[in-house]
């Protein structure tokens, strides 16, 4: 099992997408911030850039952290999308349960290290540990847990 490291996100975001893309350049610079322990109060960017991938970051962000002490973690177990559009929310919560369950069946490689990290420590128990939902009109509130 590798440490995981901010240079590493890219690995993860290819793992969940498929291998067909690399994160965008704003994503792979979030990624170092968020898991450094800043996030941006407001992510505004244009249609089609690639905001969904907030969800990739904060579960990679939140593993990254989770050997810290409850107290000193600053990633956070819960993130909100809130936009103008239904289709977006839909998306949103399609990518969030598409990730769950690439969580969820992991068997090797950089996903299956981000679930070690005590995202969960059993299958049985990941469906109640990564949570989205419920969509509402505007929002989709996704919650993630530490062992």
């Amino acid at each position: 099992m590798g440490e995981l490291r901010p240079e590493r996100f890219s690995e993860f975001f290819r793992a969940l997408n498929g291998n067909s893309y690399d994160p965008f350049p704003w994503q792979m610079r979030l990624a170092e911030r968020v898991i450094g322990g800043e996030w941006p109060p407001v992510i505004a960017l244009p249609t089609s850039s690639g905001k969904t991938a907030c969800i990739d970051i904060a579960i990679y962000a939140l593993a990254c952290q989770a050997d810290l002490p409850v107290v000193k973690r600053t990633a956070p177990r819960r993130i909100f999308f809130v936009v103008d559009r239904r289709v977006i929310v839909d998306e949103a919560y399609e990518r969030a349960k598409g990730i769950a369950h690439k969580l969820i069946d992991a068997k090797g490689g950089i996903v299956r290290t981000v679930t070690s990290q005590r995202l969960t420590s059993a299958k049985n128990n990941m469906k109640k540990r990564f949570l989205c939902g419920p969509r509402v009109s505007n929002a989709i509130p996704i919650t993630f847990s530490l062992m």
